[in-house]
């Protein structure tokens, strides 16, 4: 097991933090980096697209590509081989939207008025 790079201190617990270098780290913030550029293109993007915008490596981008497919985070499409968002991300918009209380927020911004 690693070594965290550093701690912070929570009352009566200590919580170990990583830092980015760490490949865990490193590879979830890659996998939102390529949501990222995807979500930039509604049409899609191709393999070599995506590895050109990226810049990493072909068996990295392959291996995460491969992960969010199966997660359900970017969907294939294979007639024009290319890569979208895909239905997970809508359901957790969807979540979000459902427990937003946009009374509450709006509440002050109405009483001023």
């Amino acid at each position: 097991m690693s070594k965290p790079q550093s701690s912070t201190i929570v009352p009566d617990k200590e919580v170990e933090v990583e830092s980015p270098s760490t490949p865990g780290v490193q590879a979830l913030t890659r996998g939102i980096q390529i949501l990222d550029i995807v979500a930039s293109t509604p049409a899609g993007l191709r393999f070599t697209e995506l590895l050109d915008q990226t810049g990493m490596p072909k068996g990295t981008l392959h291996r995460l590509l491969q992960a969010l497919v199966e997660e359900r985070l970017l969907g294939f499409d294979p007639r024009n081989q290319t890569y979208r968002l895909a239905t997970r991300l809508f359901q957790w918009a969807h979540k979000v939207w459902d427990d937003f209380d946009l009374r509450g927020a709006a509440e002050p911004e109405l009483e001023r008025l």
